[in-house]
């Protein structure tokens, strides 16, 4: 496996890595959601209609500023979209991970995935686990998840967009 293959210092950027994105899932999500809203409003005033009749329309006809601005902003909201699409694909091969996938998803899922994190004593409460247990699966499940997403999702998304 990927894992196996990497030295302490590249495991060391895997996990960092992967625990920024799953610390940034909340926000960008969140951020999605208001980009979309912002977007179908600006359309809604600008060109009567609603944002995806707008976007059918838009296909390479209109040329101009506002145009070619919305066509930026989709573009990004495509690429977070990307992203999340990413460490929802990561999460949910972790969760077939021999032995202790579903607690592993379950962990990331209470703690950063949720829309509301859950408290880290509540946590411990409903897995009946110790603190030690809590952070040492986390950090494992950390670790997984980076391996995925370095090892075989990202990859794969390269391959795919060739």
């Amino acid at each position: 496996m990927l894992e196996s293959r990497l030295n302490n210092e590249e495991k060391n950027e895997v996990y960092q890595n992967a625990k920024l994105l799953l610390e940034q899932y909340r926000t960008v999500l969140w951020r999605l959601k208001q980009d979309l809203e912002d977007m179908d409003n600006m359309v809604e005033i600008d060109y009567c209609t609603d944002l995806f009749s707008y976007i059918d329309a838009l296909a390479d006809v209109d040329t101009t500023q506002k145009s070619k601005r919305l066509k930026r902003r989709l573009s990004s909201l495509e690429n977070s979209k990307s992203l999340i699409c990413m460490i929802d694909s990561a999460t949910g091969i972790l969760k077939t991970y021999p032995n202790k996938g579903d607690l592993y998803f379950n962990l990331l899922n209470d703690r950063f995935l949720k829309l509301q994190p859950v408290k880290i004593d509540d946590v411990l409460i409903n897995y009946n686990i110790s603190r030690r247990t809590f952070y040492r699966d986390i950090h494992k499940a950390i670790e997984i998840v980076g391996t995925i997403l370095w090892g075989f999702v990202v990859p794969y998304s390269k391959r795919k967009a060739l």
